[in-house]
């Protein structure tokens, strides 16, 4: 008898073959306020990590939320945002907006639960899946050390970085984190930030413009020699551990 359990994880299967040595390594199927897109939204997200020795372009690769549909969407060839460094992390959004850029899938995750598939580009050879349970808001789920076969809830997760089981910040805490106004004209205030924090912002072309720490509590920060535009903030803990990250604009 099959038992239903919420947050169940069962792993399917797992290919470290040498074509290729990624891992599906943590997703989040019900994205509420933990990791912000390019474009401020809010969208389920599958992180891919490569634990090998060498670079891994996974341009080409077929990735599905349905078995019986193997080639349900390839993901494009040709760009670097497809590459993942030896240790490194990919962040896929599957937010059914492929306009939004190459990282962004035309699939959806079912925080209901369902499956997900991901193939070599021959749509046939499966590299690595997973199939899940019910989820919980902003809660993800990931391999234990990235790339062991037991898989546990993550209330921080970390998209971009190593694994973590336990952690202080709170699915909770993360979302009483307030940034005001939004749009600002020269002062932004960042409220309840529950520790010692680092505040990194950078213009849309992905260059730092600013970084500063940021202590417990209510702080404010004077943009006021800033040109219009949008900024995209993050705010880490001194850990370097993820706790916030969205976007800003100054009239």
């Amino acid at each position: 008898m099959r038992k239903t359990l919420a947050f169940l994880v069962i792993v399917l299967a797992v290919n470290f073959s040498l074509q290729s040595q990624v891992v599906i390594s943590e997703f989040l199927a019900r994205n509420d306020a933990a990791l912000a897109d390019e474009s401020n939204d809010y969208d389920d997200w599958i992180e891919i990590h490569n634990p090998g020795p060498e670079m891994v372009d996974i341009g080409g690769y077929y990735i599905t939320d349905d078995k019986n549909e193997p080639k349900k969407f390839q993901i494009a060839k040709g760009d670097a945002s497809t590459q993942i460094y030896p240790g490194g992390f990919l962040i896929l959004w599957a937010d059914e907006d492929t306009k939004e850029g190459v990282l962004h899938l035309d699939i959806k995750l079912n925080g209901d639960g369902e499956e997900i598939y991901l193939y070599l580009p021959d749509g046939e050879t499966l590299v690595d899946s997973v199939v899940f349970d019910e989820q919980e808001d902003d809660v993800s789920y990931g391999r234990e050390k990235n790339t062991g076969n037991k898989w546990m809830a993550f209330t921080d997760p970390t998209p971009g970085a190593s694994n973590k089981a336990a952690s202080r910040f709170t699915p909770e805490k993360i979302r009483r984190i307030k940034v005001y106004p939004n749009p600002f004209e020269q002062e932004l205030v960042f409220k309840n930030i529950p520790d010692e924090c680092v505040l990194q912002l950078r213009n849309m072309n992905g260059q730092v413009v600013h970084a500063q720490s940021f202590d417990a509590g209510k702080n404010y920060l004077d943009l006021s020699g800033f040109d219009s535009g949008t900024y995209v903030f993050r705010i880490r803990t001194k850990q370097n551990q993820f706790i916030k990250h969205g976007k800003v604009v100054r009239k």
